[in-house]
């Protein structure tokens, strides 16, 4: 535990709360890449457009920023533009089973005082066969080394989107 830290907890929830900035900025870079890159069914925002700024209710174009598409279908669509010229800079899809671990599993310890980690399961839904039952599909001992690894692999894939960016961006690049 760090020495400002006052609970058991908090170098790990700091390490964790790392490790999902670092999973909205893959995300949000990847919006940004695709942004420039693909047609965009709505439009893009007109120019100098800050859509921080846009109230709850504004009404703004479907683009690689605004749609609802999934960090595997980003990560696929990226892939795809990338494979070609730049195949050293694709993102391993693996990435969104931690992302969907995090989002939707079950986070706990058993023990009052909680030490270096904490547990993770993530169940799959009830099939339509059997949905009295469910499947465990996955179990993680979270201990900060895992969060760390994980960070240090994300933040990776991040830079790996923003070198693309430069590298396509250049004269005679697609």
């Amino acid at each position: 535990m760090s020495e400002a830290a006052g609970h058991p907890l908090d170098d790990w929830a700091r390490d964790l709360g790392k490790l999902v900035n670092a999973l909205q900025s893959l995300e949000f870079v990847l919006r940004a890449f695709l942004y420039e890159r693909e047609p965009s069914p709505g439009g893009q925002f007109p120019s100098a457009h800050d859509f921080y700024a846009d109230p709850v209710g504004a009404v703004v174009p479907v683009n690689a920023i605004t749609d609802y598409r999934t960090l595997g279908e980003l990560i696929s669509a990226y892939n795809l533009l990338v494979k070609a010229a730049f195949p050293e800079r694709a993102i391993d899809p693996a990435v969104v089973g931690v992302r969907d671990a995090l989002a939707h599993g079950r986070v706990s310890t058993l023990q009052p005082e909680p030490g270096e980690a904490l547990d993770l399961v993530k169940y799959d839904r009830p099939t339509k066969d059997n949905p009295t039952v469910v499947r465990v599909a996955v179990r993680v001992h979270l201990t900060r080394a895992w969060l760390r690894e994980h960070l240090q692999t994300i933040q990776g894939h991040t830079l790996r989107v923003a070198s693309a960016h430069e590298e396509m961006a250049k004269p005679g690049k697609t």
